[in-house]
């Protein structure tokens, strides 16, 4: 199928996500001298942004890809909650299926930028110690909304939404749609046969208790292609897609495996890459494309991530 057939198909499809929700903000400037304090930059304010980020990001990808989105996630009843909030809804996703938390603090990752470069970034937010209350509150949301889409997506960065109530459930669950779990550890979801994994190298290579390989040619194909069938087999998954920057991709199914290349760009593996790739990967899935074909719409929207 034509690669514009299977975009047009995006526009329609019901899609979930349920995923650590973060607010990525930059603070950029200007930087003439050194601080009398410290060898560090002294930085003139110029400009301040606020994106989604992490699972918020993969919402609003496919949202922006026309899709209809519903968002499960947590957050705390903070500044940058309602920060986050707020540029969710100038995306066109409906925050209700937020839950706020006041013993939780919302994930935040702040930038500063100098000259075009990267001084320093701050985080913060903490997810785990948000209340029963607010456990159950995803729990029923993420219930309510897995029956109602076409196409799933699990963004686990490790932080706390994605409980071990939430893996039991896609264990035992009755949904039949395209289910997409891209994880910080995969192993997490060993026995919720999804209809594919999205991990990258490092991800892959820490999931089957493998040494880094590097990143030259065969080998790291051919390792990663072992390494690739080990996490399918543990996990139940049709397929495995490592996800490599520039390299593109690599789609490892019970029939073998096959390296998708995508063309290079600068900004290849930079912020929010990997979830703009997880976001068109799985509609081209819901549309009906093959996973070759969905993986080279993943590698071209991860090539225009910002």
């Amino acid at each position: 199928m034509p690669s514009h057939e299977v975009i047009d198909r995006f526009v329609g499809l019901r899609a979930l996500v349920i995923g650590d929700a973060m607010l990525d903000s930059y603070l950029e400037g200007t930087a003439t001298r050194l601080c009398r304090e410290g060898p560090v930059p002294v930085v003139k304010r110029e400009w301040e942004q606020h994106v989604p980020g992490g699972a918020a990001n993969s919402a609003a990808n496919l949202h922006a890809l026309g899709a209809s989105v519903r968002f499960v996630a947590l957050a705390g009843a903070d500044d940058a909650a309602t920060m986050l909030r707020a540029v969710l809804r100038e995306r066109g996703i409906d925050d209700g299926d937020i839950a706020s938390d006041e013993r939780a603090r919302t994930l935040r990752k702040l930038r500063i930028v100098a000259n075009g470069q990267y001084v320093v970034r701050f985080d913060e937010g903490e997810l785990t110690t948000c209340s029963e209350l607010s456990r159950r509150r995803v729990v029923a949301s993420f219930d309510d909304a897995i029956g109602q889409c076409d196409v799933a997506i699990v963004s686990d960065y490790g932080y706390g939404t994605v409980s071990d109530a939430i893996v039991e459930r896609l264990r035992h669950r009755s949904f039949q749609g395209v289910l997409v779990v891209d994880a910080k550890d995969p192993r997490r979801f060993y026995g919720t046969h999804p209809t594919a994994l999205t991990p990258n190298q490092q991800e892959t290579e820490r999931a089957a208790e493998m040494a880094g390989v590097g990143a030259d040619g065969e080998l790291l194909i051919a390792k990663l292609e072992h390494a690739g069938e080990a996490l399918r087999s543990r996990t139940g998954a049709h397929a495995v897609v490592v996800t490599l920057a520039e390299r593109g991709a690599l789609v490892v199914t019970a029939s073998g495996s096959e390296h998708v290349a995508c063309r290079p760009v600068d900004n290849a593996g930079g912020i929010g890459a990997g979830d703009s790739f997880t976001a068109a990967f799985a509609l081209a899935l819901g549309a009906g494309a093959d996973l070759a074909s969905a993986a080279r719409l993943g590698n071209a929207a991860a090539a225009i991530a910002v």
